[in-house]
């Protein structure tokens, strides 16, 4: 399965997203005041031709696994569990135990691995791995990650997706180290809001901003 997506994208902006060649959406448990209203948005998504990555609220996954058993009929969606566990702490065991869990309900998994931590023993607890890098690239920086994820593909079964930033002018860059350098065909971008991380990478939202529509557009036809 072949992941275009984007972090954050709201109910409204789902038209959008599928007319910019997205495939999946993000369903983020946290913010809905109950697992029904989060069902309801996921309809409204599958009803263009949208899949579903649901984010959990709950770090013992609780809300995820409640969405799950009242939405068994949403077999395209994907369970992303933790964020970013090797940067948390939380250990590969306890990620496999629950794939195993979802695995039983006939539901896939993903996860993003933190560029800043080492990605050793996480090689084979999810389906979908991402790997997240929001630094500006030069020649040492992609060298050191080509490395970095290289290594860890070749060791795991897992299918791979690239995590980069919404960033105007870059899209294309990023787009183009990981695809060409180290093969990535499914992307996860993050975000379709303006970030307070340092630095703001951009003072729009997608759908307010035409440029940046037309970048990530390309990018999913490409």
């Amino acid at each position: 399965m072949l992941i275009k997506s984007i972090y954050h994208s709201p109910h409204a902006s789902y038209g959008l997203c599928k007319e910019l060649g997205f495939t999946h959406v993000n369903i983020p448990l946290w913010t809905f005041t109950n697992v029904e209203q989060a069902i309801i948005s996921a309809d409204q998504a599958r009803a263009i031709g949208l899949h579903c990555i649901i984010t959990p609220g709950k770090d013992d996954l609780s809300d995820l696994k409640e969405f799950f058993y009242k939405a068994l009929y949403c077999p395209s969606c994907i369970a992303y569990l933790w964020d970013e566990p090797n940067l948390k702490g939380i250990p590969a065991k306890k990620i496999k135990d629950q794939t195993a869990w979802f695995h039983d309900q006939g539901i896939l998994t993903m996860t993003v691995l933190s560029p800043i931590r080492s990605y050793w023993g996480y090689e084979d607890c999810v389906d979908f791995m991402g790997f997240d890098y929001y630094k500006e690239f030069n020649l040492w920086r992609k060298l050191k990650l080509f490395a970095k994820v290289k290594e860890f593909k070749d060791n795991s079964p897992s299918q791979f997706f690239a995590v980069p930033a919404v960033k105007p002018g870059q899209i294309q860059k990023q787009f183009n180290f990981w695809r060409k350098w180290l093969g990535m065909k499914s992307f996860y971008w993050y975000q379709f809001f303006p970030t307070q991380e340092r630095p703001r990478w951009h003072d729009k939202d997608v759908d307010a901003d035409e440029s940046l529509q037309a970048e990530l557009k390309k990018a999913n036809e490409s």
